[in-house]
């Protein structure tokens, strides 16, 4: 069974959708099934995945069918496979009516018997709101269709309270291809995942009892615990920035020519390495000529292959805060990067680059986000390798500032 195998997340959704969901292709438009048929398949369907850990209770249904560059798992829905099939047959044959006796004769079949094929082009104008035009081509029409049934989707995410909140700016500021490379170049497993999921949802509060944080008082809500409260700002909000800045300082320190740099896992951070190329410095005061408000950035590289210094800084923050955030970042080091012009390499043609890195908690970009990642030499990989690291670091704590404690509690509902 393909659920029992040891592929990942995004390679057993593939795999299902190839292998499993495929078999009713060769029964619809044959056999006479009705919409209550297919959605209780994708119930079944459904089901495994929860029996199995790779869908979690409460989760958010609709992601499961979005794409995966729409923040989806990629799940073919029967249901939705069955309208594109049925409404594709029926244009063809309904093209040909005039044409062949044997095509108007299986019109004729279905329309005596009022099967759900000869209903179909009416049942979708009810549904979704399709109209069928004429000399479209039938390819337009089935794809205008998908953009339908996927707009429906985000009509049942905009009804729920918790769920919104995830695709709430999707259409403002947000890079949202960007947003979801964790879920295209992640390796994890449908388990892990489902977890990382189930906290984009916010589908976590309900786990405790409590009203209110015992640390601070204020209202208990994932969003709450994930990027607001003051009382974990100076720890585990402080250990998930760091897990970031240790790999972005280690990928900025291997392209300088830092030598002998170890693995992700054993890699840590000095106050400044030099080499031959340059240096590069890691939550250091950098003291000026001038006297300059803020003179602590994240990380600055001084290169003088390039004739450049790379001032970077690094935040994650909540949705409401994200873009603000980021160009709070972008020009809080303005002043020092102009002390440190001439002061670094003694000319004044040094270059100043600040590249602010920022993501929300659950993983979300702006649409400036991949050109500033890509000045860092941050692929698509590794930036997946970030967002997941986010994201882990928030789930984690969050479970347990919930007290999620018992290990069985955690494996059937987070």
């Amino acid at each position: 069974m393909l659920l029992d195998t040891d592929l990942s997340a995004k390679n057993l959704f593939r795999a299902v959708n190839q292998y499993a969901l495929t078999v009713p292709n060769y029964y619809i438009g044959v056999v006479p099934l009705e919409p209550y048929q297919f959605a209780r398949l994708d119930r079944m369907v459904r089901k495994q995945l929860y029996e199995k850990g790779a869908h979690k209770h409460c989760a958010n249904i609709s992601r499961l069918y979005l794409p995966r560059k729409e923040l989806g798992r990629g799940l073919h829905n029967l249901e939705f496979r069955a309208e594109m099939m049925l409404l594709n047959l029926w244009l063809t044959l309904s093209a040909d009516e005039n044409k062949s006796t044997r095509r108007a004769a299986i019109l004729q079949h279905h329309r005596q018997t009022y099967s759900h094929a000869s209903l179909i082009t009416t049942y979708l104008h009810d549904k979704y709101g399709l109209t069928i035009r004429d000399n479209e081509a039938i390819p337009k029409t089935i794809q205008h269709l998908r953009k339908l049934q996927n707009r429906s989707l985000y009509n049942v995410i905009s009804t729920t309270k918790l769920h919104k909140l995830l695709f709430s700016r999707r259409v403002d500021s947000v890079d949202l291809e960007e947003s979801t490379l964790w879920l295209r170049k992640s390796m994890l497993t449908p388990q892990e995942e489902a977890k990382l999921i189930n906290l984009q949802d916010r589908n976590l509060q309900w786990m405790s009892s409590k009203k209110n944080h015992k640390k601070c008082g204020k209202y208990l809500d994932v969003e709450h615990l994930a990027s607001k409260c003051d009382r974990l700002l100076h720890t585990d909000y402080v250990r998930r920035h760091n897990e970031v800045a240790r790999r972005i300082h280690r990928t900025l320190a291997k392209e300088l020519g830092v030598k002998n740099i170890k693995k992700v896992e054993r890699y840590k951070i000095d106050d400044r390495k030099f080499t031959k190329n340059g240096w590069i410095s890691y939550d250091m005061s950098i003291h000026t000529e001038k006297k300059v408000q803020f003179n602590r950035p994240d990380i600055i590289v001084a290169d003088k292959r390039k004739n450049r210094i790379t001032i970077v800084e690094i935040g994650i923050t909540s949705q409401n805060n994200l873009v603000k955030t980021e160009m709070e970042k972008k020009d809080k080091y303005q002043d020092l990067g102009k002390q440190m012009k001439f002061q670094t390499f003694g000319n004044h043609d040094t270059e100043i680059v600040i590249i602010p890195w920022v993501m929300t908690w659950d993983g979300v970009v702006t649409e400036f986000h991949n050109s500033y990642r890509r000045q860092l030499g941050i692929s698509d990989r590794m930036e997946a390798q970030l967002q997941r690291i986010v994201l882990q670091q928030s789930h984690n704590f969050v479970l347990r500032e919930l007290g999620v404690a018992t290990e069985a509690f955690r494996l059937r509902y987070t």
